[in-house]
């Protein structure tokens, strides 16, 4: 309608240019609204990079997955596994890769912090960044696909043996960090 009013200028009148000046309203609305719940959910996002690397340090202050949160949200949100999980689970397993025992001494040197196997051994994940991408994926792959979406459900797959309280232990780590061990698929931050 915009378009045929504006190719016959001699046809147009006040109703018609009221009509249009409401729909455009009504599409600059509707792209506003659009921006602001983006710019939210990147915000919200940003701020959960920020709180994992807080809470890294806070836990392991030597650990190199310091200022690697912004990763763990975003593999989190690619792959639909909380964030929150991720960290957890690293924390239980190597301290971060900081625990001398994780992965024959070695977690830190395989980028390995969640103690994944493979090969008669801990996998060397060859880069944080590539880590965090395989734990994530590892998670969909051998759990989510399986109907396994709760720590309690993950537990005894994902620790076979000489895990101690790992359930416990990966449900309280996600709560410190508001998580729900209950559902682990990503969420927007403070939803």
């Amino acid at each position: 309608m915009f378009l045929l009013l504006l190719g016959s200028s001699c046809d147009v009148n006040q109703s018609d240019l009221d009509e249009i000046a409401q729909e455009l309203e009504e599409v600059a609305k509707d792209a506003g609204e659009e921006v602001i719940e983006k710019v939210g959910e990147e915000a919200k996002n940003k701020a959960m990079g920020v709180l994992i690397d807080g809470y890294i340090r806070l836990h392991s202050s030597d650990s190199q997955l310091i200022d690697y949160g912004e990763r763990f949200v975003y593999w989190g949100r690619d792959q639909n596994v909380d964030p929150r999980l991720m960290v957890a689970i690293a924390r239980q397993e190597s301290r971060f890769a900081t625990d001398p025992k994780a992965c024959g001494g070695r977690a830190n040197e395989l980028y390995n912090a969640w103690g994944l196997l493979g090969g008669g051994g801990c996998l060397d994940l060859v880069s944080w960044e590539i880590g965090i991408e395989s734990v994530a994926k590892n998670i969909v792959k051998h759990y989510f696909n399986h109907d396994l979406r709760t720590v309690e459900q993950i537990s005894g797959k994902y620790c076979q043996s000489g895990c101690g309280d790992w359930s416990g232990n990966v449900s309280t780590f996600m709560e410190d960090l508001g998580g729900n061990p209950d559902d682990l698929t990503f969420h927007v931050f403070g939803e």
